[in-house]
Formats: C-alpha cells, sequence, structure tokens
C-alpha cells in the first residue's frame, strides 16, 4: 500500500524500491506485481517491466491485462512478432482490444512514432476488416513518411469502408498529388471535394487546376466562376482565369480575340492592384504567382511582347512582396576558373522538357563550368537521380518558393537557366 501510494505521489524511484520489499515478503501478491509493473513502465524500464509481467502472469495466466501490457513491453523492446503474439492473446479474452489499440496508435501518432503507430493501426485493420478510422490513420502514417503509393491506395480503401467520409477522399488525392499523379482520378477527387464545399471558393478554385491540368478548359473556367461567385477577391482563381484559354487550340480569329479581351481585362486587374494597401502576405504572395503559368498567351499567334511586359510589371510587384525575407549574400563568392551556372526546372524528372535540355547541361565541359540544379516541384524518379549523380549541386524542392530563391541567393550562380 505504501508503494501504492508513493506512486501516486510521483516518486516512482522509492515506489519500485518499496515495492520490491513488497514482493520479496511476499511472492504471491498479485496487487504488487501489477503495480510494480506499472511504476516500470512509468520508468521505460521495459525489461524490469517484462519480468514483472511475467511474475504476475505467473500467478494470473489468463489476465487480459497483464497480456495486453506484455504486448505494449514487446513493442517497446522492439520484438514486434512477440508482442502480436500476447496482444492476440489477451485479444481472445476481450472483443474490446481493437479500440485500445487503436488508442496506443493515435498516442504514437501523436507523439511520430510512425512506425508504432503503423503496428496499431494495422492490426486493428485486421481485427475489424470493415473499420474505416484505422484505415484512415494508417494511410496518415503513411504520409507522413512519405510512402504516397501506400496512402493513395489506402485512402480508395477508406473511401471503399465509408463511402460518405470526405476524410478518405482527401487522404487520396493529396497522396496522389504529392506523387505528382495528375490524372482523371485526381479529377475526380478535386470534383467531389468542390462538390462538398460548394461555398468554398478555395475548393473550387483547385478543382479548376487540376480540369486545367487535362486540358479540360471549360470545366476549369466552369469551376473558376465558382470560385469568384463564392469570393470574388479570391485573387488566384480571378489570375487563372483571365491567363487559361477556353480551348487547348483557338479555333479562329474570334476566339483569339475573346481571349484577349479577357487577357487584357484580368492584367489589367492585377495592374490597378494597391498590394499594400491589400497587406498581402507573403505566402500569399507566393501562392499567387505560382497559380497559374501565362503559358497560352504565345498560342494566339501574335506578337504579345507589349502584353508580357504588361504582365512582367505585375509580377515585379508581386515578388517585391514575396522576396522581403530574402536574405543577400553580403560578399560576392570567391571567383575561380569555372562559371557556376543553375538550371531549374519544375520536371527535373522523366518529361519532355528534361528529354530534350538535360544532356545539353549535364554534358557541359566541368573544367569550365559548375553545374547546378534546382527541382521546383516534387517528383523523383531514375532521370532525378542521373542529374543528382551528374550535377556539381542538386537542390530537391523546397517547402516554399522563398526557400528556393534563398538557396539560389546562397548558392551565387553565375547564371541561371529556366529550361521550361
Amino acid at each position: 500500500m505504501l508503494g501504492t501510494a508513493l506512486r501516486g505521489l510521483g516518486d516512482l524511484a522509492a515506489a519500485e524500491s518499496t515495492l520490491l520489499q513488497a514482493v520479496a515478503s511476499e511472492p504471491r501478491l498479485r496487487a504488487a506485481w501489477r503495480t510494480l509493473a506499472d511504476v516500470q513502465f512509468r520508468r521505460g524500464d521495459w525489461a524490469q517491466a517484462e519480468a514483472a509481467l511475467a511474475s504476475l502472469l505467473g500467478l494470473m495466466p489468463g489476465d487480459t491485462e497483464a497480456l495486453f501490457a506484455r504486448g505494449i513491453v514487446a513493442l517497446k523492446r522492439d520484438q514486434v512478432d512477440s508482442a502480436e503474439q500476447w496482444f492476440a492473446q489477451a485479444s481472445a479474452r476481450d472483443a474490446r482490444l481493437p479500440e485500445r489499440r487503436f488508442a496506443l496508435g493515435q498516442d504514437a501518432f501523436r507523439t511520430k512514432d510512425m512506425a508504432t503507430a503503423a503496428i496499431h493501426f494495422h492490426a486493428c485493420m485486421q481485427a475489424r476488416p470493415d473499420w474505416a478510422e484505422p484505415v484512415l490513420m494508417l494511410g496518415a502514417c503513411m504520409m507522413q513518411r512519405s510512402n504516397f503509393q501506400a496512402a493513395a491506395e489506402l485512402g480508395r480503401k477508406a473511401s471503399m469502408l465509408a463511402p460518405d467520409d470526405i476524410r478518405a477522399v482527401e487522404l487520396e488525392l493529396f497522396a496522389l498529388e504529392n506523387q505528382t499523379a495528375h490524372g482523371p482520378r485526381t479529377l475526380a477527387l478535386r470534383e467531389r471535394l468542390a462538390g462538398a464545399n460548394p461555398a468554398s471558393a478555395e475548393h473550387q478554385f483547385l478543382h479548376a487546376l487540376s480540369a486545367a491540368r487535362m486540358g479540360l478548359y471549360a470545366e476549369s473556367h466552369a469551376a473558376l466562376d465558382r470560385a469568384l461567385a463564392a469570393d470574388p477577391g479570391h485573387l488566384p482563381a480571378r489570375w487563372s482565369s483571365f491567363v487559361t484559354p477556353d480551348a487547348h487550340y483557338h479555333i479562329d480569329d474570334a476566339a483569339i480575340a475573346r481571349f484577349l479581351a479577357r487577357w487584357d481585362e484580368g492584367c489589367a486587374y492585377f495592374e490597378a492592384l494597391d498590394l499594400d494597401a491589400m497587406d498581402l502576405s507573403p505566402d500569399a504572395a507566393e501562392r499567387l504567382l505560382l497559380a497559374q503559368a501565362n503559358y497560352y498567351l504565345a498560342y494566339t499567334g501574335i506578337d504579345v511582347t507589349d502584353r508580357q511586359r504588361r504582365l512582367g510589371g505585375v509580377f515585379d510587384r508581386i515578388a517585391a512582396r514575396f522576396m522581403r525575407g530574402l536574405r543577400l549574400p553580403e560578399a560576392p563568392r570567391p571567383r575561380g576558373t569555372r562559371l557556376r551556372i543553375g538550371f531549374l526546372t519544375p520536371v527535373l524528372r522523366r518529361h519532355t522538357v528534361m528529354k530534350l535540355f538535360a544532356e545539353l547541361f549535364l554534358r557541359l565541359p566541368r573544367d569550365r563550368f559548375e553545374v547546378f540544379a534546382y527541382a521546383l516541384e516534387l517528383g523523383d524518379d531514375a532521370v532525378t537521380a542521373d542529374v543528382r549523380a551528374r550535377c556539381d549541386g542538386f537542390r530537391p524542392v523546397s517547402p516554399t518558393l522563398l526557400a528556393t530563391a534563398q538557396q539560389i541567393a546562397d548558392d551565387q550562380c553565375d547564371a541561371l537557366v529556366y529550361l521550361d
């Protein structure tokens, strides 16, 4: 009883010493062994906790709590197979144990122990195959571990188990997008999220981007119209609305004229914006810069130089806001005999741009040039690995555009080439 009281006061060392005296005096005292195991568990002394639980199970072979605790201790000691055997024995005596393992998984997830969390959630899936919650949580573990393919598969499985649970849609979608898998499935998921959030300009905008990537410009414009109806001040949607054409190809001069009229109106809107009065944050500025490329203006087949200059002025103003946190080197990099050339692209992987231009920079004579490559988007495959191995400096994608800019500033290249 004194040992139990000391445990309650938080004096675990004294509690352990006192409880050891108790079991030495009376080895059959089951409550003492149970409390001793708990104290040793709290102290993180897994070997001693295992020994105390073994003594308790010697007195009470079918004790569910002791069996369950031995499973937890075995996991703490990285004895995964042994842990599952103890958990299985406990589960055979108490059907509620999957819920308790789910709680353990959540605790491990909160403490960033994704390996342990995944073990518990996987066990819950096996115990109750129709339960969507552990599937979702295991998918979240896979996202944290950057196993996006597994996360996408788990998201789809969760959707089948809980068709109305929008979290399953989000899990699969975010996993696919982290694999840069922009295709019909991604578009269908984006459309479903937009449908579930009709008043959200953001969801409508992201649906529009997904449709534009698929070349479905009519669907993209319809989603952009919904986004602007929900929030006329949604700048990324307004931006995409004027730089996105009505179709991949302009079928006649009238179509070109309509596109140019919308382009001029949209560009004028951004030229007139007072960015300081709007208090545009650096994050919002970055997002606007990345909303949609001005890719299709040249498809009109006319001289677009003046329009490009106008848009360049808008970019300069937005970038000035976005770059406020940029730190420039205090002193120039010492110049040697080689020029340092940086090559940037969002598609530093298997892609047409790399097929056309990779060898152009990878074969530069290294007695004259240092070659640096900058990835501007996620994606890693055999092409990426080849570039990584053959460059003097390889910079993977940064979490923000500002971080990318800072990396470039720190590297102090003599020239930058945007491959696209």
